[in-house]
């Protein structure tokens, strides 16, 4: 799979609390982006040492600051994408 330019993607499975996730999608859409976007350039700058945009640091706050809980229950790929 490519992404919009022409770069070879894998997809990435993540267990995130509920809650957790809706937070992060409802940040994605106040500052036009997508929670996918905001991972990218978080684990770019993290990793790759380019220097943090500012969503990926405002990114880490919220998740930081978030107090959301699974109460123990597991997520599978399915419960993630059931619709």
């Amino acid at each position: 799979m490519c992404d919009k330019f022409g770069v070879k993607s894998k997809n990435l499975t993540i267990s995130l609390d509920q809650e957790l996730i809706a937070l992060g999608k409802r940040y994605a859409k106040l500052h036009g982006t997508t929670l996918n976007q905001l991972f990218r350039e978080f684990i770019q700058s993290k990793a790759v040492g380019e220097s943090s945009s500012s969503a990926a640091d405002e990114l880490m706050e919220a998740l930081e600051e978030a107090t959301g809980s699974s109460r123990g229950k597991r997520w599978s790929r399915e419960d993630a994408y059931e619709r």
